[in-house]
Order: C-alpha cells, then sequence, then structure tokens
C-alpha cells in the first residue's frame, strides 16, 4: 500500500463528511419534514453515493460520521439520532444492487443458528408480553442494525490494502481526538469554551476527567483504548518501536477519562495477544523484543498512576457491591423502592434483570422493556415492579444510567433463551476471528486480523459495564472491525485466483 492510497482514501472520506453535514443542514434549515427523519437520510444518502463508487471509503465515511455524529449534531443544531439507522438501510440496498454478494459468503453456521435464537426469542417474547409495536420494533431495530452493518462488510470483497488505507485514516482521525484530550487536560473550562461544548468538570482517582470533543467522557476512553490496540497489534507483528510509547501515551489518556472498565480490557486484550503470539505458526515463540517494551510501558503507568489507581477501583468496591438484604429484597415478592434506592445501579439491573429472567422464564419481558434505551423512552413499569425508581440513574426523569450494561438488557428482554442465542453469536465471532488471526500470512494480513481480534476482546470486557454491541457508534466500529478482518480472509481466494488469470501475485498491502 502507498502512502498515497491513504491520501486519496482520506480525501473522500472528508468530502463524503463535509457534503454529509451540509445536505443534512440544508434539509434542516430548509424546514423539510418530518425533519428528525429527512435531516439524517439527507447525510445518509451522501455517504451512500459514496459506498456505492467506493465502498471501503464509504464505510470509512460512515464510521467516521458515526463517530462526530453527537458533536456535530450539537455545533450545527440539526437532528442526527436516525443517521446510522438510514445509512444501515442504504448501504444494505446498495450492497444488493451495485456490490451484489459474493459466491459463498451466505452461510448458515452456528452463528447464524445463535442469531436467529435470539430474534426469535426477542419477537416472541415481545408478542407474549403484548408489548407495543411503537416499543418493540424500534428496541429491535437498535439492536439489529449493527449486527447488519457486521453481515454488510463482511459480504464485502476487501483485501487488506483497503482495511490499511482506512484503517490508517480512522486512526489518523482518533489520534488527532486524542491530542486535543491533553490540550483539554491543561484547561478544560477554556478548551470547552472555545470549542462551543457543554460545560463539564469531573474528577475520578483524584484525576480530572477529559472527553476532548466529545460529549461523554466514555467515548474517548473506548477510542483512545480502540487506537492502542491497534498500535499494539501492528508493533506485535512489525516490531516498529515507536508504536508502544505511541500506545503508552493513548492510554495515559485513557486513565483521565476515569472509565475503569476500558482499562481492564486493554489487559484482557493484551493477554490474548500474548496468548495469539505464543500460538501463531510463524510466532510460535517467547520473544522478549516484543513483550518486554509493552511490560516495561504498562509498569511506568502503573507506577505513576498507583494512588490514583488506588482511589478509583476502590470506589469501585462501593459501586459494585450491594448488601445481601438489598439483592434478596429485589428478588422477593414485593421490593421497597425505598429500600433498594441505595443500591448501585448496575449491581440493580443485573439482578433485577435475574429477577426478570425468573419470572418470566424462559424468553424474557419482551423487546424495549428492561435495560434498553427504549425502555427509557417509553419508561417501562418494570422498573417499579422490581424497586428500581428511587434509584438514581434508574429513577423516572433521571434514568440516564438504564442503558450502562448489555448483558441484563439481554436477559431482561429476551430471557434465558435469547441470552444463550446471544451469547454463542458473539462466542462464535471471536472464534472465528482466533482462528483467522493464527492463519499464516503477510504481515498485513497478520496486523489486520490480530487487531481485530483484540478490539473484540475488549468489546466482551466492555459489555459488562456499557452497551458495545448496541450502541452507536462503539458497536458499528467493533463490528466493523471484526467483519472488516472476516471479509478480507474470505476474499482471499478470489484475489489469489485473479492474480493467477493475471500471471502475477496478488499484493494486498
Amino acid at each position: 500500500m502507498k502512502p498515497r492510497d491513504s491520501l486519496f482514501s482520506a480525501g473522500w472520506m472528508a468530502l463524503a463528511l463535509a457534503g454529509a453535514v451540509t445536505a443534512a443542514v440544508v434539509v434542516d434549515r430548509i424546514g423539510l419534514q418530518p425533519a428528525f427523519l429527512l435531516t439524517p437520510l439527507a447525510a445518509a444518502l451522501v455517504v451512500g453515493l459514496l459506498f456505492w463508487f467506493k465502498a471501503p471509503e464509504g464505510i470509512g465515511a460512515f464510521l467516521l460520521v458515526s463517530l462526530l455524529a453527537l458533536t456535530l449534531q450539537h455545533w450545527l443544531a440539526v437532528d442526527l439520532r436516525l443517521f446510522d439507522e438510514t445509512t444501515v438501510t442504504t448501504f444494505l440496498a446498495i450492497g444488493v444492487v451495485r456490490h451484489g454478494l459474493p459466491n459463498g459468503r451466505i452461510q448458515i453456521g452456528i452463528k447464524e443458528l445463535a442469531l436467529l435464537v435470539f430474534v426469535i426469542a426477542s419477537l416472541t417474547s415481545s408478542l407474549v408480553g403484548a408489548v407495543s409495536l411503537t416499543t418493540s420494533g424500534p428496541a429491535f431495530i437498535l439492536v439489529m442494525k449493527a449486527i447488519a452493518f457486521f453481515y454488510i462488510v463482511s459480504w464485502l470483497q476487501l483485501t487488506v490494502a483497503d482495511v490499511c488505507r482506512i484503517g490508517l485514516v480512522i486512526l489518523a482521525t482518533g489520534l488527532v481526538i486524542a491530542a486535543l484530550g491533553f490540550v483539554e487536560l491543561a484547561n478544560p473550562t477554556a478548551f470547552q469554551n472555545a470549542l462551543r461544548l457543554p460545560s463539564f468538570a469531573s474528577t475520578r482517582g483524584n484525576l480530572t476527567v477529559v472527553k476532548s470533543i466529545f460529549l461523554h467522557p466514555g467515548l474517548l476512553a473506548w477510542m483512545t483504548v480502540f487506537a492502542s490496540l491497534i498500535l499494539y497489534a501492528r508493533f506485535i507483528v512489525t516490531r516498529d518501536w515507536w508504536l508502544v510509547p505511541a500506545a503508552i501515551v493513548l492510554n495515559v489518556l485513557t486513565i483521565f477519562t476515569g472509565r475503569r472498565t476500558s482499562l481492564i480490557g486493554i489487559l484482557v486484550a493484551l493477554l490474548f495477544a500474548v496468548a495469539w503470539h505464543w500460538r501463531h505458526p510463524t510466532h510460535a515463540r517467547w520473544a522478549l523484543g516484543v513483550w518486554a517494551p509493552v511490560l516495561a510501558g504498562l509498569a511506568i503507568i502503573g507506577a505513576l498512576f498507583l494512588s490514583s489507581f488506588a482511589t478509583l477501583y476502590g470506589e469501585s468496591l462501593s459501586e459494585y457491591t450491594a448488601p445481601p438484604q438489598l439483592i434478596a429484597d429485589v428478588l422477593g415478592p414485593h421490593p421497597d423502592p425505598e429500600e433498594i434506592a441505595t443500591m448501585p445501579p448496575r449491581i440493580a439491573l443485573y439482578v433485577a434483570s435475574l429477577a426478570i429472567a425468573r419470572d418470566h422464564f424462559p424468553l424474557g419481558a419482551g423487546l424495549g422493556m428492561f435495560g434498553s434505551e427504549m425502555s427509557r423512552v417509553a419508561y417501562s413499569p418494570l422498573y417499579a415492579r422490581y424497586g428500581l425508581t428511587m434509584i438514581p440513574g434508574l429513577a423516572p426523569g433521571d434514568a440516564g444510567s438504564i442503558t450502562d450494561t448489555f448483558w441484563p438488557m439481554v436477559l431482561g428482554e429476551a430471557g434465558v433463551v435469547g441470552l444463550l442465542g446471544f451469547a454463542i453469536f458473539i462466542a462464535s465471532i471471536l472464534v472465528e476471528l482466533w482462528r483467522v488471526a493464527r492463519m499464516p500470512g503477510s504481515a498485513a494480513f497478520m496486523f489486520v486480523t490480530l487487531a481485530a481480534l483484540l478490539v473484540f476482546v475488549e468489546s466482551i470486557v466492555a459489555s459488562s459495564t456499557s452497551q458495545p454491541y448496541a450502541a452507536p457508534p462503539i458497536a458499528y466500529f467493533v463490528f466493523g472491525t471484526a467483519a472488516a478482518a472476516l471479509a478480507v480472509r474470505a476474499s482471499l481466494p478470489a484475489l489469489a485466483a485473479r492474480a493467477d488469470e493475471a500471471g502475477g501475485a496478488t499484493v494486498l498491502c
């Protein structure tokens, strides 16, 4: 891959970003109705146009607009809430009409059967529970849209070079946003005022929390972890020394977001990287030159922020534990909201989901009824039934913590059957990525597949305290990265055949 290839891709993606924003603003200012649909649809059609002619760049443009959507919405006062739904629908139509479905890509395996089990359980539970279609319908879309994106990307015929050049543009964007996060750290108030961002002031672990140009520090935490794992993967494969300091700097910024699960996710992902390195056919040995710099960098971070870590994770003891009597109260026949009011929101969601799964065995209470965005929009009666209405973050009018977990949502809404289906679906993707990442190939192929594996592993850790498989933009990056790696693997035979017909080798990166 030549550097100018990434520059061309960056130009196309920037043009699509500017065009999408301009189209949304024009439609909004003209006053076309319904604005909540037509404004994001205008932006989606611009990105879809790029996807028609240049599928990889179209995917990259979609990811960038999704990443910046909330900030752009704040700055421009336009409604982009349905941008991802309208774009995924546009991509699906264009994918079928323009790009087609490559032979052999549509296969029914364990992954698809597990997903089907989840879908059937979700829809059946909604019918049995007589959940309103205005609630269950949007809830179903919110869960399935990122999965649809996963399959759209996995059906594309992608080369390693495609993934490399689009990934480089996205990584560069992430590094710029991270740099702005360090600028914010110097004077958060002045930074926020200069960029017309909402006022935000918070501390965790005795550290000032930053969020860069995003509206929530959780998104910056995820982005810095995502970028650092890509750099770690590249270093493990290529041994370029400068990648480790760059990744460590990103991890330092992750610390200043105050997200504890993100830090754990990095460590778990790196443990998978160690296992990959040990088991890979061409890297099956312990290499001190690879892991010594990584371990040294993490040790330095640990020493510098030891007291902050002690405070940060000490706070977790109160936030992730609850007295047995409170747990028993939620699980009991007549929960007392006043007693349960002191329970941490995430613990309450986990415990209540067990009670819901028990009372609505085996299919759950129905889509949009618990732990999901729709259960907050149309405040679900289940929160009152299990005594959660006085917990800050779960109470009516103060329900910002309802979507702070993922698996309780699946268990509460789709029951034990749906939970098993979705868990097997996620596990199947992880197994596929592991197998693909262990295949011998070019350095670029190993880098792309290893990076996808690490990102997906981190998402599994993150799903304990957030919704990385449903909430945009993270869900699209997680599923998109995994799908791109699988698409590259699936495209190799066709690319090799073309190279043989041309009488030469196919250069993948």
